[in-house]
């Protein structure tokens, strides 16, 4: 190369630089130019793994370009690849890790109660009612023992009316009480 023909190609980048300074950066095609990796070699060497890797990627569906009818690997895709395990992320795998997250977490949930039970710490429902409900009956019969102590101290006169109204007082009571 000339001397005269260097010195144009130097100018030639020096306006170059200067114009993507004044735009703000890099070109469009300089951006995309960073993000082409030549060869397989260079792609696996740039994810960590081994050509077999990058070929295996290929065949499940990662993108690939062509440029001068070879074939390029983009910087992008072999990230999103690696990060993803070798696997393409889509809504229907997104909602099965969901899915299998929401699963491991009820059998950690059901683990736990389980646990708990074994040391006691917990009841059986059906232990828990028959005790509720016996707690339930012995109050409701202190209730109307209670009325029926209270109404015989009373005059006979009233007796009747006043063991009607305590009684049904008493009945709405043990139902909210029971519900």
């Amino acid at each position: 190369m000339s001397k005269i023909t260097e010195v144009r190609s130097q100018k030639s980048e020096v306006k170059k630089i200067h114009k993507r300074k004044r735009s703000g950066g890099k070109s469009a095609a300089e951006i995309a130019e960073a993000e082409i990796i030549e060869t397989q070699a260079e792609a696996a060497k740039f994810i960590g793994k081994s050509t077999r890797t990058v070929r295996r990627w290929e065949r499940e569906g990662m993108l690939v370009a062509t440029q001068n009818g070879r074939k390029v690997y983009i910087r992008s895709q072999l990230k999103l690849f690696s990060e993803h395990e070798g696997k393409q992320p889509t809504k229907a795998r997104s909602r099965r890790d969901e899915g299998e997250a929401d699963f491991k977490e009820i059998r950690a949930k059901l683990a736990k109660l389980e646990l708990e039970k074994e040391l006691g710490q917990l009841v059986n429902r059906e232990e828990f009612e028959k005790k509720n409900i016996k707690k339930i009956l012995a109050i409701k019969s202190g209730i109307f023992l209670l009325v029926r102590t209270i109404v015989s101290a009373l005059p006979a006169e009233h007796r009747l009316h006043i063991k009607k109204l305590a009684e049904k007082e008493a009945r709405t009571l043990i139902e909210g009480f029971s519900r």
